[in-house]
């Protein structure tokens, strides 16, 4: 088979353009995924800070009032960074990460409220409660390891 110097242009030139798209693709494909994880990052590691006072402060103090270090602004910071983090997670760590997160918000209690039996706070002020708080929270960090 004998080709001519046209045929030849013709054939190199198809290689040339699939090579530039195939390699177009393959750049994109790669910068998106550098840029998830740089974010993922970014955002796992917001999540972790706004646990780090508390972590400090419970894990240095078991005995202290920690009900006062896990105060509604403390709380409430730990949402924000709960909500901010989430979207960054596939959808089944989604749902593992609400249910750990009820867990960690609903287990904390609340004076008044009659789904806690719980009357007065000062019976949650003690080390083996400190222990549940500080699992809980490392279990919500879990999610947060950088890639």
């Amino acid at each position: 088979m004998n080709l001519t110097a046209y045929e030849i242009a013709l054939i190199a030139g198809g290689f040339g353009i699939v090579g530039t798209l195939l390699g177009t693709w393959i750049t994109y494909r790669f910068s998106n995924t550098l840029i998830h994880i740089t974010e993922f990052n970014k955002a796992a590691a917001e999540f972790q800070c706004a646990f780090l006072e508390a972590m400090q402060k419970l894990r240095d103090e078991p005995k202290a009032d920690f009900l006062n270090i896990l105060n509604t602004s403390t709380l409430l910071e730990h949402e924000r960074a709960a909500l901010r983090f989430k979207a960054f997670l596939s959808h089944k760590d989604q749902k593992r990460f609400e249910n750990d997160w009820e867990t960690y918000f609903s287990h904390r209690p609340h004076p008044g409220d009659r789904r806690f039996p719980i009357k007065t706070p000062v019976e949650w002020n003690n080390e083996e409660n400190c222990k549940i708080f500080i699992k809980q929270i490392e279990k919500l960090l879990s999610y947060a390891k950088l890639k």
